[in-house]
């Protein structure tokens, strides 16, 4: 199905099945996806700001330069997703799972992802000043030229990451805390 610049705005699609949709430029603007299938969807450019997101899966969709802000992604599954460019500023995504996503240049100033697991993401450039990164999981992670300036690191594990300075955290005894700086 072809949804392409569809405003669902406030709409409530709980449990929805959009698997493989076209929804280009789509506005779920406050909308409520909760445990929604949405796997392989292409939604560039679309606006999810203060959309419920919880439970979802997003396997293998395409999002790039998708709007996110402030979306709550709690449980959410984003596996090889590519959001390259993506606004996830204050977005709430604890336990979120985004192996293997692709993720460059992505903002996600102030976004919560504690205990999130980013093992062989591809976050280069992306700006996580100010996000929470406690206990995420950034095995195999690229965060080559990413900016995390005041980023909360508390038990992040950090295995094989590359550094925000081109470094692997494997030279630093399993971490970039002392090499953040691109």
């Amino acid at each position: 199905a072809d949804l392409s610049d569809a405003d669902f705005g406030d709409a409530t699609l709980t449990g929805a099945t959009l698997v493989s949709t076209i929804m280009t430029g789509a506005d779920f603007s406050d909308t409520s996806l909760t445990n929604a299938s949405l796997q392989g969807a292409d939604m560039t450019n679309a606006i999810f700001k203060k959309a419920r997101l919880t439970g979802a899966n997003l396997t293998e969709a395409d999002m790039p330069a998708a709007d996110l802000q402030s979306a709550d992604l709690v449980n959410a599954t984003l596996s090889q997703v590519n959001c390259t460019g993506a606004l996830f500023t204050g977005a709430t995504m604890i336990n979120a799972v985004l192996d293997g996503a692709v993720m460059i240049g992505v903002t996600m100033t102030n976004a919560n992802l504690t205990a999130a697991d980013l093992s062989g993401a591809d976050l280069t450039g992306a700006k996580l000043s100010n996000a929470d990164l406690t206990q995420a999981v950034l095995e195999d992670t690229n965060l080559s030229g990413a900016t995390m300036s005041s980023a909360q690191l508390t038990g992040t594990i950090w295995e094989n990451t590359t550094c925000p300075d081109g470094t692997k955290s494997s030279d630093h005894g399993d971490t970039c805390i002392n090499n953040l700086v691109p």
